[in-house]
């Protein structure tokens, strides 16, 4: 039986819009001989589509939730020595079941405030998001930010980043050193925005980031907002924008401001 929405909502858990996640992972793969990593594979939103990408065993994943771990492998989306039960905060790139670099890392990660986290939860996921930003997380986040961060840990140089990821990623605070980050690790930065919701049973809005050529680095991200999926599948946006990595840091809300007619931009 599928996990109730309350129980959901309590780990943070939003499931994937198939769509989405098809339209993510066309972005993200390139050949079918890539290695691609999900470290949340909830429901198995984008195994579906990455077993159809890539060749067989290619696909790893980690789920924390038993349950879902359990339907996605009797489904056989994932093989089962590919497959990870367990926090992904504490996987290490080059062990198993994780033997490699990978291509591409693509998922949905968890929205839930650290500080609901248990004490030891929640300084585990500060500890892995300052070791790898080199700088601290502030405590007020929320747990998908180390997931990005942990997840460039098992990147190899020149790969991909797609996340769907809360639409604060464009102006809050906390999030400043990650933009950081992103400016120096890849070599480009993209951040989508569709106006009608991925998730119809949750009120925030949310951004699909894709970031690419890791071990490169950027100066600008390209912001593009759509009226809805069909306008981002056909490639028809609203506005697109160019916006400097350094006005997000400096908390200037330049995805609000693109956002503007033209004439209030100014």
């Amino acid at each position: 039986m599928a996990a109730s929405p309350f129980l959901l909502k309590a780990r943070g858990a939003f499931y994937t819009t198939r769509t989405a996640a098809e339209y993510m992972v066309r972005w993200a793969v390139r050949s079918r001989g890539d290695a691609v990593l999900e470290p949340c594979f909830g429901d198995g939103a984008f195994l579906e589509p990455l077993s159809e990408a890539v060749e067989p065993g290619q696909v790893y994943g980690v789920e924390i939730d038993e349950a879902a771990y359990g339907r996605v492998l009797r489904r056989g989306l994932l093989q089962a020595d590919r497959a990870h039960l367990g926090d992904f905060l504490l996987a290490d790139p080059g062990r198993p079941p994780f033997p490699r670099a990978f291509t591409a890392v693509v998922g949905n990660p968890p929205y839930v405030r650290i500080r609901r986290l248990p004490r030891q939860a929640a300084a585990r996921a500060l500890q892995i998001a300052a070791a790898v930003m080199g700088e601290p997380m502030s405590p007020s986040g929320s747990l998908w930010m180390p997931f990005v961060l942990q997840s460039c840990r098992f990147l190899a140089p020149g790969g991909r980043l797609a996340f769907v990821l809360p639409y604060e990623l464009t102006y809050v605070q906390y999030a400043r050193p990650l933009w950081r980050y992103l400016k120096g690790r890849f070599g480009q930065l993209r951040c989508v925005r569709v106006r009608d919701r991925l998730f119809p049973g949750l009120s925030q809005d949310v951004v699909l980031l894709l970031a690419d050529r890791f071990g490169d680095s950027t100066e600008a991200v390209a912001f593009e907002a759509y009226a809805d999926l069909d306008a981002l599948l056909d490639g028809r946006p609203e506005r697109t924008a160019d916006i400097p990595v350094d006005d997000v840091v400096a908390g200037d809300r330049p995805f609000l401001r693109a956002l503007l007619p033209s004439e209030l931009q100014a």
